[in-house]
């Protein structure tokens, strides 16, 4: 049995020598419970108990290192990840840029994209199949609801499945794969969110309330390449985004 309790990762970390350089106020208390077992190439970590921040996980986790590459398995479900605890804080934008400090404005630029090779390799290095629920995640002043995501691993290809997510009474499910195996990797994504309500989602999103009704968003994207440059110039697809039943209010002059 394992059972491992520590007052705060931060101060760990620089008691070791290693202090941590990473944003928020997070990564404080941890505490790990479960049964290890070893049985010759085979490593598993049952029952386990996972405290992190205040939040909580419970999880099996097995790896078999008897095969040509290690194979990873395992589930894990949160009550809740509050993920403003990770994140740096907001900067004022209201002055502007100070004297002599660097804009943070973004030029996408053609001559701004990588020609250098991208390496996949490292999707060939194991194997996995992991299941991960949590029944809220909290994005600064957003709110989404349980979400189920399924990822598989396997020679190479990388599929995360995104099978629910309860977002502002709406539902949705998304599809990512990353197939390294062939000569050029592919790329390929879709998204799929009905029922969500306008007026609380932008209300949390972007302080916006002069918008309601219901959103539909729907997109297919793919693409193919070895460098950044490459992935840009071979994305493909499409998409929609719809509304119904909506309006748009101001505070002079009511709806329109």
């Amino acid at each position: 049995k394992v059972n491992l309790e520590v007052p705060s990762i931060r101060k760990l970390s620089a008691w070791a020598g290693s202090p941590l350089d990473a944003p928020g106020d997070g990564l404080g208390p941890l505490s790990i419970a479960g049964n290890l077992a070893l049985k010759g190439s085979q490593v598993s970590f049952s029952n386990a108990k996972i405290g992190l921040d205040g939040m909580t996980a419970e999880g099996d986790f097995a790896v078999d290192t008897g095969g040509k590459v290690p194979t990873l398995k395992g589930r894990l479900d949160w009550d809740q990840l509050d993920l403003n605890l990770y994140a740096a804080s907001s900067p004022n934008t209201d002055e502007g840029t100070p004297e002599g400090a660097e804009s943070n404005e973004v030029n996408v630029a053609s001559d701004d994209w990588s020609d250098d090779e991208i390496d996949f390799s490292g999707l060939k290095a194991a194997n996995a199949d992991f299941d991960l629920s949590v029944r809220e995640i909290l994005i600064d002043q957003m709110k989404i609801g349980k979400s189920v995501v399924k990822v598989g691993l396997r020679d190479g290809r990388l599929t995360v499945n995104l099978t629910e997510l309860a977002l502002y009474g709406g539902k949705g499910t998304a599809n990512i794969v990353i197939n390294s195996r062939a000569k050029v990797p592919l790329i390929r994504n879709s998204l799929s969110v009905t029922g969500v309500q306008l007026e609380p989602l932008l209300t949390d999103a972007a302080d916006f309330t002069k918008m309601n009704g219901t959103g539909t968003i729907k997109f297919e994207l793919s693409t193919h390449g070895r460098t950044e440059r490459q992935l840009v110039a071979g994305l493909n697809g499409s998409g929609n985004i719809a509304v119904e039943n909506g309006d748009v209010g101001t505070h002079a002059e009511g709806d329109l």
